[in-house]
């Protein structure tokens, strides 16, 4: 197994250096020591294998750091993504409260307005009691002074004056009515 060579070993040149020329030929023409073309070829060997290990080695790292780099991106786009949903939320939270917060001062308006209402129909009940009741006192008035003018009227005469009759009603107020009942009675 020595002493066989690789195809892509007996194509290499090799440089032989002599005393007085460089001779240039595959690793087959030098044959000055055979113990050291099998040392070549166990280096070589060696060589190789170190050589495919460390690229491995190498490529594995590579790999794994590819990895790793996707996973972090993978995370990055993952934290991005709920970041972005949560900051939607948020804003449509923001919305929710100033809606909110614009319905509870409607609510407190309308409520304002509820009381100033039930306010103005206590007033308006009142005004209406106090029209009503001061529309019986100027009737009880104007019955006083019918009978005060009816009294003045009556000692004078108590027939009604000429062109008109006694039965109208212009003269027959219930006051003025008892009035002429009771002097008429005695």
């Amino acid at each position: 197994m020595d002493e066989l060579l690789s195809p892509c070993e007996e194509m290499r040149p090799t440089w032989v250096i002599n005393s007085t020329h460089v001779d240039q030929g595959p690793l087959t023409q030098h044959a000055s020591s055979p113990i050291s073309s099998s040392k070549r070829t166990r280096r070589a060997a060696i060589l190789w294998g170190i050589g495919s290990t460390v690229l491995s080695g190498i490529g594995l790292i590579a790999f794994a750091l590819f990895e790793q780099y996707n996973g972090m991106l993978t995370e990055l786009r993952n934290d991005l993504k709920h970041f972005n949903e949560t900051s939607s939320e948020y804003v449509k939270r923001d919305r929710f409260t100033k809606v909110i917060d614009t319905l509870k001062e409607q609510s407190k308006e309308l409520q304002a307005s509820s009381f100033a209402r039930a306010q103005l129909e206590q007033e308006l009940r009142t005004s209406e009691k106090a029209r009503e009741e001061t529309a019986r006192e100027l009737q009880r008035m104007r019955e006083r002074l019918a009978f005060v003018e009816g009294r003045q009227t009556a000692p004078t005469s108590l027939t009604s004056p000429p062109g008109q009759d006694s039965s109208d009603e212009h003269y027959r107020t219930p006051s003025v009515e008892k009035k002429r009942q009771a002097a008429k009675a005695p």
